[in-house]
């Protein structure tokens, strides 16, 4: 699988979390759907982020009103490629 071995038992016993690089290994090795678990990665590490604050659900709402309007800001073409 080309992942460290150290790293993946610190990921699995939850000492470290995955990079972006390793999710997308893991995804490719166990056969599941890479967008699927990319947007489970991110969702968990905004998460543990924002986990302890008070107004964590006011500042999910301003975040995602920040992507929608940089959404529509993008170029069609510089947008398709990004993804």
């Amino acid at each position: 699988m080309d992942i460290d071995q150290a790293i993946l038992s610190k990921i699995e016993r939850g000492k470290r979390k995955a990079s972006r690089p390793i999710v997308l290994k893991l995804a490719e090795y166990f056969q599941v759907d890479e967008a699927l678990l990319l947007r489970t990665w991110l969702s968990d590490k905004i998460y543990y982020e924002i986990e302890m604050e008070y107004d964590a659900i006011k500042v999910l709402k301003a975040a995602e009103e920040k992507v929608r309007y940089k959404l529509f800001q993008r170029p069609t073409e510089e947008w398709s490629l990004k993804r």
